[in-house]
């Protein structure tokens, strides 16, 4: 009797252990893009390179091949290192993290390296949101908000053309997490490995450099090197005469880049990005009087000026400023002193970036059931 009423609390402690596991961001983020992504294969006759905005699949939905987008470009870093960096401009060559991970996942076969691409993605924002959630629960902050992460329309749509910011910003939330559990040299390593896949990643990882954890001698040596292992990438690549370089214009008026922005997009753009950033910056910055030494909240500053500051290329297309906001919302997510002083303001953004999803929904259904892209 006493042996079954163990094994009953046992097979109750694994089924409840089971039922938080299903509950949790991660898994609900990725039986999402599983199944967005098996959709969008067995509809294109299981070519992968779809997602890279290549081959005759998507030229069932862009005829003239105006509308293909980066992931073209990852895709030839990805099977030809060299000629692509011959091709492409310096900017591009120096993101060289998303299409090596997919070169090395694909063990160097081009024909694998449109699925490790997508594979690469996935996993991705699946271990991203995963992190968060971990860090979320550390800062005694509701776990659930990692769906606003999982769900970003940014990463979905990286995942859609494959580029590179998912794998990009699990690098910088992963250097974060190792660096406030006093592993410093991992942190470093994923601090070097996100500024190699995006340098919009500098704008999150830069304050927890200068303004984290005290570890010592790391206290200094991690931005240190961090640093010098941006700018050795950079000399490299200007010594090798990779490409053309292309300059970027910092000084321009506040959110005069998205006078640019597309009728079609403008709505979802103002509602997701431009209103969030005014709050958001308002609210750290009256944080930051009180608290000027929280790296989070001088992340969060940073990120909503880059949202000011964003060109009209990028603004005009939800495509483009999408995954550039991906900073904005993961470093809203982490800054805990907003979340419990302004818990109304932070939960209602978590929510809004939680619906955000229902854009990737509803771009998928277009690939699903229109052949030819809109203007």
């Amino acid at each position: 009797m006493t042996v079954a009423i163990a094994e009953h609390s046992r097979s109750g402690r694994i089924a409840a252990i089971q039922r938080s596991w299903l509950r949790r961001p991660a898994v609900i983020v990725a039986v999402f893009y599983t199944a967005i992504v098996i959709a969008l294969l067995a509809t294109h006759e299981w070519d992968a390179r779809f997602f890279a905005t290549l081959g005759p699949q998507w030229q069932r939905h862009d005829p003239g091949l105006s509308k293909r987008a980066d992931g073209s470009i990852y895709y030839a870093f990805a099977t030809d290192p060299r000629g692509a960096a011959e091709q492409y401009p310096r900017a591009r060559t120096a993101r060289v993290l998303y299409p090596m991970a997919a070169r090395v996942l694909a063990l160097g076969s081009s024909e694998l390296v449109p699925w490790t691409l997508v594979l690469v993605n996935v996993l991705a924002i699946v271990l991203g949101t995963e992190v968060l959630h971990r860090l979320l629960e550390r800062r005694h902050l509701p776990s659930w908000a990692a769906l606003a992460y999982g769900g970003w329309v940014g990463l979905g749509l990286a995942l859609l053309h494959d580029t590179g910011e998912p794998i990009s910003y699990l690098c910088a939330l992963l250097g974060i997490a190792w660096l406030e559990r006093s592993r410093p040299a991992l942190a470093c390593a994923a601090f070097v490995a996100a500024l190699l896949g995006r340098e919009t990643t500098i704008l999150l990882i830069a304050p927890y450099l200068l303004t984290g954890p005290d570890h010592g001698a790391f206290r200094w040596w991690l931005p240190t090197v961090v640093v010098l292992a941006g700018i050795g990438w950079g000399a490299y690549l200007a010594l090798a005469g990779v490409g053309p370089w292309v300059g970027f214009t910092l000084w321009r008026l506040p959110l005069s880049g998205f006078l640019r922005t597309r009728l079609v997009d403008l709505p979802i753009t103002l509602l997701y990005i431009v209103i969030p950033a005014l709050v958001l910056a308002a609210g750290a910055g009256w944080a930051l009087r009180r608290r000027a030494a929280d790296p989070a909240l001088w992340g969060l500053m940073l990120n909503a000026l880059s949202i000011f500051l964003m060109p009209g290329g990028s603004a005009a297309f939800l495509w483009h400023s999408a995954r550039l906001s991906t900073g904005l919302v993961t470093a809203a997510l982490l800054a805990a002193h907003l979340a419990t002083s302004a818990p109304r303001s932070w939960r209602i953004l978590a929510v809004l970036w939680v619906t955000s999803a229902s854009w990737t929904i509803a771009v998928t259904v277009r690939y699903l059931y229109w052949d030819v892209v809109g203007p």
